[in-house]
């Protein structure tokens, strides 16, 4: 069943028609010294990265076009990158009927969708997870599986022990000992053994539970970029009142290179990676941004220039989740727009928060993943202070159900938990928006 999204924007315009009762300034608020010809402020965004978890950026940048905004240029990384490349992709004419906007086009994509068929590794494979996960995290069922998976493991152990005793009996040698090792040894050797070939059975060759083919042929046929790379128009408008023209607008999709173990932009480096990259559908950098490891196949472009030796991609997460610094353009001494970014989940939150939100182990394991994949934009952020203010965040827990957070790699996730999300998008929005002060983050930004 697909997610009712007349229900949704009704909520959701109900609490914008709210939010402009209690704050009337809302409604002629400036966050922007750039409008386009049809009124319309000009932005740019960042997206983070978060799993599941993206329908939630769907909510926000909804709110955004709702109160009057419009992006000029785009980044993001892994479920980012899939919003921000969907939002590229659909022209910018839609702006020009009263009542259009991108996020709509978005939403109707992603609620047609079941995102379970995603997961497209060999059935077995595709049970666990789908019978191990619910919209929270690893249901009781999961423990189960992995019980059994190491009970065989050790249940071959006990086996191959009591068979070695047995020898020893039957043969009645003089030194069981000897015979105990060289078993011991050989046991120890088969089991190591077995369990690489089962994980090699299970991960595949590119390491991967599945292979993301569905997902690429997904994207490839819901972008609206006629199979041609993305192209933007400049944007004719007004800055300060002055005509003006934005013509260097640019889509930054983060991934991660395991080949040249750095940091990879695309499309702005595909030609280092892809042959005819002017000719790539943009589809395959969103496939390269999104790779998360082990869930997904490597993703592995082959050049023909080079078929022996492809590159090979991972999440652009692990890097960069949140790469503001691409689109805050610091030459500038003071920009025509500011650079929004909107972020996933409680790193916002004071710390008792967090704790009660997870375990004390899970809350560790994510902080330690966070610090990792964050470094890059933690470093930029704490050099550049101002940015702090350009930056919204969305609560991923479900008020409902004791604040629990919602599982990011849940791909069969609950219309309930998505609906959810994307209201939680909603009112992160309109917080950020009622918050944001422009003039103040000029004079922070342009002394």
């Amino acid at each position: 069943m697909s997610l009712d999204t007349n229900s949704l924007l009704i909520e959701a315009d109900q609490l914008w028609q709210n939010a402009l009762a209690e704050n009337p300034s809302l409604k002629d608020k400036i966050y922007s010294d750039f409008r386009d010809k049809n009124n319309r402020q000009v932005i740019d965004l960042v997206q983070e990265g978060g799993g599941m978890l993206g329908i939630a950026l769907v909510g926000y940048t909804y709110i955004l076009e709702k109160a009057g905004l419009r992006i000029s240029s785009y980044a993001g990384a892994s479920a980012g990158a899939i919003n921000a490349a969907y939002l590229a992709a659909i022209p910018d004419s839609i702006y020009d009927h009263e009542g259009r906007f991108k996020s709509l086009e978005t939403l109707k994509i992603l609620a047609s969708t079941d995102m379970a068929s995603f997961m497209d590794g060999n059935k077995l494979i595709k049970f666990i997870p789908r019978n191990s996960m619910n919209d929270y995290g690893m249901s009781k069922r999961f423990y189960f599986f992995l019980t059994l998976f190491f009970g065989v493991f050790l249940g071959f152990n006990l086996l191959f022990f009591y068979l070695t005793t047995q020898i020893n009996t039957w043969l009645n040698i003089t030194y069981p000992m000897v015979v105990t090792w060289i078993f011991g040894t050989l046991g120890g050797i088969l089991t190591i053994y077995l369990f690489y070939k089962t994980l090699r059975w299970i991960l595949g060759s590119k390491l991967g539970l599945n292979r993301g083919e569905i997902f690429y042929e997904w994207m490839k046929s819901n972008l609206k970029t006629n199979d041609k790379p993305i192209h933007f128009e400049n944007i004719e408008g007004f800055h300060l009142g002055q005509p003006s023209e934005i013509k260097s607008r640019r889509l930054v999709l983060i991934t991660a290179s395991l080949g040249g173990k750095k940091l990879v932009k695309l499309p702005e480096e595909a030609l280092d990676y892809f042959d005819e990259a002017e000719k790539t559908h943009p589809a395959e950098y969103v496939r390269a941004s999104m790779s998360i490891p082990f869930f997904f196949d490597i993703y592995s472009p082959i050049k023909p220039s080079n078929p022996f030796a492809p590159e090979q991609f991972v999440d652009g997460g692990l890097l960069s989740n949140f790469p503001i610094r691409e689109l805050n353009n610091k030459s500038l001494i003071c920009p025509r727009f500011p650079t929004f970014g909107v972020k996933l989940g409680l790193e916002n939150l004071p710390l008792d928060e967090k704790k009660k939100s997870k375990p004390l182990i899970f809350h560790y394991v994510g902080n330690l993943l966070s610090t990792l994949r964050s470094f890059y934009d933690i470093e930029f952020q704490k050099d550049n202070s101002e940015v702090s203010m350009l930056i919204g965040f969305v609560d991923t827990r479900d008020p409902d159900y004791d604040n629990k957070e919602i599982n990011w790699l849940q791909f069969d996730l609950s219309d309930r938990a998505k609906k959810v999300l994307f209201m939680n998008g909603v009112k992160a929005a309109i917080e950020f928006l009622k918050n944001f002060d422009w003039e103040a983050y000029k004079i922070k930004r342009c002394k």
